[in-house]
């Protein structure tokens, strides 16, 4: 890699408690239309991805929400347009099924049904599954 490449280049690393970056790294190497960061490399057994740095965020460029909202939906829009062959990926839908599946399951075999303690179950849930 280039010097040049280098410095425009940013290496990624997974945390504890962060989503699985090898599926991210996944989804950004389908994503090939601007707006995403392209991907150099992915170690799997380091779970790390050197990745291009990307320029400022868009809360840096004072556009109105109305217009980040119209920016972020114009990308998410056409890709969504692209991806209609499955890439291996769970959908949206897929997980809000598992999370609505899971929180009946959770009402219906508590004694006491829908209560803080399921709520807080459904939200760990999330937090354990949402992001797989």
């Amino acid at each position: 890699m280039s010097k040049k490449r280098c410095e425009q280049a940013v290496l990624k690393l997974e945390s504890p408690g962060s989503s699985d970056i090898l599926k991210e790294s996944k989804v950004l190497l389908l994503a090939t239309r601007p707006g995403y960061a392209k991907i150099y490399a992915v170690d799997e057994a380091t779970k790390t991805m050197m990745m291009e740095r990307l320029s400022a965020p868009l809360a840096s460029f004072s556009f109105s929400s109305t217009e980040e909202i119209g920016i972020i939906g114009g990308t998410l829009r056409v890709d969504a347009v692209s991806m209609r062959q499955n890439p291996g990926l769970t959908t949206g839908t897929e997980k809000a099924q598992r999370l609505s599946d899971f929180i009946e399951e959770m009402t219906t075999t508590s004694p006491k049904g829908s209560n803080g303690d399921t709520i807080a179950q459904a939200r760990d849930y999330i937090v354990q599954h949402v992001a797989a």
